[in-house]
């Protein structure tokens, strides 16, 4: 089965908005590329997505760099479920952003480290195991 049909099977939730994420990046400048995050706003109702999107534009606008306010940007065809990030318009660097996305309930799953001898990691995120590793892994390169 190739790529476009077994996105096409996926019709809600968090691997809806993957498909449309690494759709959606595929279509950006490659330059851009690594500077875009996504948003998932795929559990709220469909009359509160819009106010989902204000609030997140709020928060990133408050910790923003940026001479003036930067706005979310919908995926197009996701009604309102999915909103793209451009962290480089916010004046943040990579590290700022990794902080403030560290709480993804949808796409990543903290996993503990045994051994913190070695890194002073003591967790670690990895893809949630629900969703489509090709997928995860087109999005992440």
């Amino acid at each position: 089965m190739s790529l476009i049909v077994a996105c096409a099977l996926i019709a809600t939730g968090p691997a809806a908005e993957l498909h449309a994420a690494v759709l959606d990046v595929a279509r950006l400048p490659a330059i851009e590329r690594g500077g875009v995050r996504y948003a998932s706003f795929h559990a709220l109702p469909g009359e509160r997505r819009a106010e989902g999107a204000a609030v997140l534009s709020f928060v990133l606008n408050t910790v923003s760099q940026a001479q003036g306010i930067v706005d979310v940007e919908e995926v197009e065809e996701t009604e309102q479920r999915l909103w793209r990030v451009r962290w480089f318009r916010y004046g943040l660097n990579a590290e700022d952003w990794e902080r403030l996305a560290s709480e993804d309930p949808y796409w990543h799953v903290r996993l503990p480290l045994a051994n913190v001898r070695k890194s002073r990691a003591k967790e670690v995120f990895i893809d949630g195991p629900w969703l489509p590793t090709d997928l995860t892994a087109r999005l992440r390169a």
